[in-house]
C-alpha cells in the first residue's frame, strides 16, 4: 500500500473510474429553484395578489416575505455548492488498473480541505486476499420507537492483515478541523460527515459500495467471497463511547445522535455536543458531568 497525492495517480494507467452519482445533487437543486421559478413565471398573478392585502397585513407578512427569502437564498446557495461538488473532477472513489486499484479515503464532499496530506491510498490487486459486498443494518433505539438504516460496503481484505496505517489516516481525518470559510461577513468552518472507507476491524477494509459495476471490476482481479449481511445492535453492551465512535466512523451521524438520545435523555443540542467530542477524541466522562451539573443548575433555579 501507498499513500499519495492527487497529482501523483498515473492516470494514463486508469481503465475504470467510480464516481458518486450526481442525480441526487440535481433533483435537490431542482426542488429548491421550482418555487422561484414558479414565481417569476407568474409574476403578474402573485403582484396582482400582493396588491389586494391591506397594507396593515403587511406589517404581519413583509417579515414573514423576507424570512422565507433568505431561507430560500441560503436554500438555493447550499444547492448550488452541492451541486458543483458532485460535478468536480474530484468526485471519484475508486479508479482501477491493470495491476491494483486508487481509493479516495478523503470523502468528495470534503473537497475544500487543505491537501497538506496524502489522501489517496494506491493497493496492488496481490496485496489483497478477497473482495465481497457487506450489507449492514444498524437497529436504532429511540426514545419512541426503532428505526433501521441499512449500508452496503466492498469489503477489502489484505493479505497481510495490518490496517494500521489506514486506521491511523482515517482517525486523523476525522479529527483534522474544517477550513475556515467567510459568507456575508459570518464565518463557519464546514464539514460534511460523508466517509467513503472505514476499518472495521484489523485487517479489513469497508469502501462505500458505488453501482456501475464496481464490485465486478474488482472481482476481476481479486478473489470474490459470497455477500454477508451484518447487523449493529443499538442494545449491545460495549462502552456508549465506543458504539457512537463505531457509527461516527461510518458516517451515520443521525443514527448516533439518536442513539446518545435514547441513552442519555439528551436534548438535540446536548446529543450534537456530544457527538462532535467523541469526533475529537475526547472523553464522554466529562461531558455527563457537565449536563448534570447544567441540568442540576437549570432545577435549582426553576421557580416552584
Amino acid at each position: 500500500m501507498r499513500l499519495l497525492q492527487p497529482d501523483q495517480v498515473a492516470s494514463d494507467a486508469v481503465e475504470r473510474t467510480f464516481r458518486h452519482s450526481p442525480i441526487g445533487a440535481l433533483v435537490m437543486s431542482a426542488f429548491f429553484t421550482a418555487p422561484l421559478i414558479a414565481i417569476v413565471w407568474n409574476w403578474a398573478s402573485f403582484a396582482h395578489a400582493a396588491s389586494e392585502v391591506p397594507w396593515p397585513a403587511w406589517l404581519l407578512l413583509g417579515p414573514l416575505a423576507l424570512l422565507a427569502i433568505a431561507i430560500e437564498w441560503l436554500c438555493l446557495s447550499a444547492s448550488r455548492e452541492v451541486v458543483h461538488t458532485a460535478f468536480l473532477p474530484s468526485n471519484w472513489l475508486v479508479k482501477t488498473t491493470r495491476d491494483g486499484l486508487y481509493l479516495q479515503l478523503r470523502s468528495y464532499q470534503n473537497h475544500h480541505f487543505a491537501l497538506d496530506a496524502p489522501t489517496i491510498a494506491y493497493f496492488a490487486f496481490d496485496e489483497l486476499a478477497g473482495v465481497r459486498l457487506v450489507k449492514e443494518t444498524y437497529d436504532a433505539a429511540t426514545r419512541n420507537d426503532r428505526g433501521r438504516t441499512t449500508r452496503k460496503w466492498i469489503e477489502l481484505a489484505f493479505a497481510n492483515g495490518d490496517t494500521r496505517e489506514l486506521e491511523a489516516w482515517l482517525a486523523a481525518e476525522a479529527k483534522r478541523p474544517a477550513p475556515e470559510t467567510r459568507t456575508l461577513g459570518l464565518r463557519a468552518r464546514t464539514r460534511f460527515g460523508h466517509h467513503p472507507a472505514v476499518v472495521p476491524r484489523a485487517g479489513v477494509l469497508y469502501v462505500e459500495a458505488l453501482g456501475g459495476g464496481m464490485l465486478a471490476a474488482l472481482a476481476e482481479h481479486v478473489r470474490r467471497a459470497e455477500t454477508t449481511a451484518v447487523r449493529l445492535d443499538a442494545d449491545d453492551q460495549r462502552p456508549l463511547e465506543a458504539r457512537i465512535g463505531e457509527l461516527v466512523a461510518r458516517g451515520d451521524t443521525f443514527a448516533a445522535i439518536a442513539l446518545a438520545r435514547a441513552e442519555r435523555e439528551l436534548s438535540l443540542t446536548d446529543a450534537h455536543s456530544l457527538i462532535e467530542r467523541v469526533r475529537a477524541g475526547k472523553s464522554l466522562d466529562a461531558h455527563a458531568d457537565a449536563t448534570r451539573r447544567a441540568n442540576a443548575a437549570a432545577t435549582a433555579h426553576t421557580p416552584r
